[in-house]
């Protein structure tokens, strides 16, 4: 259950409680390193920083579906597999590898899938802790598309930004749906 909680804060929130833990001077975080004789970070702040900063933040958030995802595939796989192939002497890695990898494809595909997606269109967080900064290191493609299309009023940019985003998004779900329609496994 605590994998799947952070998956229902809503975004911007998840946004406020990091950017309220990574802060450079107040921030639990930094509070922690300091306590234990490390330096503090600039987490957001830092050029260097931000980016794996919002990596944990976006995994945090996002980490509850893809397991529920995976768990439901893992629970679908019968019991019978793994005991044909115990019998025909498969055991530990062997199990994990002709077993349980092969029938978990569709599920892993489809993680993939949404997972890029997802990342590609990460707005609210980053816009919520950094709006781009420091000096443009977090300005991701969502965030570029707005800032073009609200703020600097250049409408003709954001409009081919979006549909590159699209085509980009669209052969990759192509190219992943080919790449694992050759491999059909059935229950």
């Amino acid at each position: 259950l605590m994998y799947v909680l952070p998956t229902l804060v809503s975004l911007v929130a998840a946004g406020f409680i990091w950017e309220w833990l990574f802060h450079p001077r107040f921030g639990l975080a930094n509070q922690i390193f300091t306590a234990v004789g490390l330096k503090p970070l600039k987490f957001l702040a830092g050029e260097t920083q931000v980016i794996p900063s919002l990596a944990v933040i976006n995994i945090w958030v996002r980490v509850g579906f893809s397991v529920l995802i995976l768990l439901a595939g893992l629970q679908s796989i019968p019991e019978t597999y793994f005991d044909a192939a115990r019998v025909d002497g498969a055991r530990g890695i062997k199990l994990y590898w002709y077993i349980t990898l092969p029938l978990l494809l569709p599920q892993i595909g489809a993680v993939t899938l949404l997972e890029v997606i997802f990342a590609v269109k990460i707005f609210d967080i980053v816009y919520v802790t950094t709006q781009g900064g420091p000096a443009g290191a977090s300005e991701m493609v969502m965030l570029y598309l707005y800032n073009n299309a609200f703020r600097y009023y250049r409408i003709d940019k954001a409009a081919v930004a979006a549909v590159f985003i699209f085509v980009v998004l669209l052969v990759f779900g192509i190219v992943q749906r080919r790449m694992l329609q050759g491999r059909r496994y059935e229950l």
